[in-house]
C-alpha cells in the first residue's frame, strides 16, 4: 500500500512538471533535469522500475513537442505583434519629442538608429534563431522599417520645402519597386533551391525502383490522407528515409525523433504519419522483391 501511494505521488509531481512545461516554448533543459532526478529517485526507492522511468520520460519528451509545434502559429502572431507594438510606441515616443522641441529631428534619427542596432537587431535575430517567427518575417519586417523610415525622411523634406510631394511620391516608388525586384529574386533563388531538392528526391527514389513518373502517386497518396502543399516535400523526404532504413532491415521502426520530426516539423497528424509510414513499407518491401 505504501509503495501504491508512494508511486502516486511521483505521478503527480510529474504531471505537474508537465503541465508546467507546456506553456513554455523554449523548455531549458534544467526542467527535464529535475524531472529525471524525480524519476532517479523513485526508481532508487523502488516505486517505478527503469523502464518506466524511461518510458515516462520519453512521454514528456512528447507531450512538450507536441504542445511547441501547435502554439507555433500562435507564438509567431503574439511575438511579431510584439515586435510591432514595440517599434510603434519608440516611433511614437521619439517625434512625439520633437514635436514638443525636447529633440531634434536629427537627434530622433540617431535614437532611432541606435535602437535599431542596439535592441530591435539583436531581439529579431534571437528570435528568427528560436524559431518564434515564421521564416523569412524579419526580412519582410526590416524592408517594411526601410520603406517607412524612408516615407517619413521624404515627409520632413517636404515640409521643410526641399522638395515637392510629387518628387516624394516618385521616390517612394522607385524603392517600392526595388524592394519588390529584391523579393522576386528572393523568390527566385527558393523557387531554384526547391528545384533542386525536389530533384534529389527523385533519383532517392529512383534508388529504390520508383520511377519518376510514380512520385506524383505517392503526392496523391499522400494528399488523401490531408498532407497540405506546404506539408508535402517534408513527408516525401521522410517517406523516403524511412524507406531506406526499411529496405536494409525489415524490422526497422521510425524512432522518437522521426515522430517528433512528422509531427513538429512537418506538422503531420496520426492518420498523416501512419500513411507515411504505410507507403515506405510498401515501397521498401517492393524493391526487396525485386532483389
Amino acid at each position: 500500500m505504501r509503495k501504491g501511494r508512494a508511486l502516486h505521488r511521483v505521478l503527480s509531481g510529474l504531471f505537474v512538471s508537465s503541465l508546467a512545461l507546456l506553456p513554455a516554448l523554449d523548455v531549458v533543459a534544467q526542467d527535464f533535469e529535475a524531472v529525471e532526478r524525480k524519476l532517479g529517485e523513485a526508481v532508487a526507492d523502488g516505486d517505478l522500475t527503469l523502464e518506466q522511468a524511461r518510458v515516462m520520460m520519453e512521454a514528456l519528451y512528447e507531450v512538450a513537442e507536441r504542445a511547441r509545434y501547435r502554439n507555433h502559429d500562435y507564438k509567431h502572431a503574439e511575438v511579431a505583434g510584439r515586435f510591432e507594438h514595440w517599434v510603434g510606441e519608440t516611433s511614437e515616443r521619439l517625434w512625439a519629442a520633437v514635436e514638443e522641441g525636447a529633440l531634434t529631428e536629427d537627434q530622433a534619427w540617431d535614437k532611432w538608429g541606435g535602437f535599431k542596432d542596439d535592441e530591435l537587431g539583436p531581439k529579431l535575430r534571437e528570435a528568427e534563431a528560436e524559431g518564434l517567427v515564421r521564416g523569412g518575417w524579419v526580412d519582410e519586417f526590416r524592408q517594411g522599417l526601410e520603406l517607412t523610415e524612408t516615407e517619413m525622411r521624404l515627409r520632413f523634406a517636404v515640409a521643410r520645402g526641399e522638395m515637392t510631394e510629387f518628387e516624394a511620391r516618385e521616390r517612394i516608388e522607385e524603392m517600392e519597386r526595388r524592394l519588390y525586384r529584391d523579393r522576386e529574386r528572393r523568390e527566385e533563388r527558393e523557387h531554384r533551391e526547391h528545384r533542386g531538392r525536389h530533384d534529389d528526391l527523385i533519383e532517392g527514389f529512383e534508388s529504390l525502383g520508383v520511377p519518376s513518373e510514380r512520385l506524383g502517386d505517392i503526392k496523391d497518396a499522400l494528399g488523401e490522407a490531408g498532407v497540405e502543399d506546404e506539408q508535402m516535400e517534408g513527408a516525401l523526404r521522410a517517406t523516403l528515409r524511412l524507406a531506406h532504413g526499411m529496405r536494409e532491415d525489415e524490422d526497422f521502426e521510425p524512432g522518437e525523433r522521426m515522430w517528433v520530426y512528422l509531427e513538429r516539423e512537418v506538422g503531420l497528424g496520426d492518420d498523416q504519419v501512419e500513411r507515411v509510414v504505410g507507403l515506405a513499407k510498401r515501397i521498401a518491401n517492393a524493391d526487396r522483391d525485386r532483389d
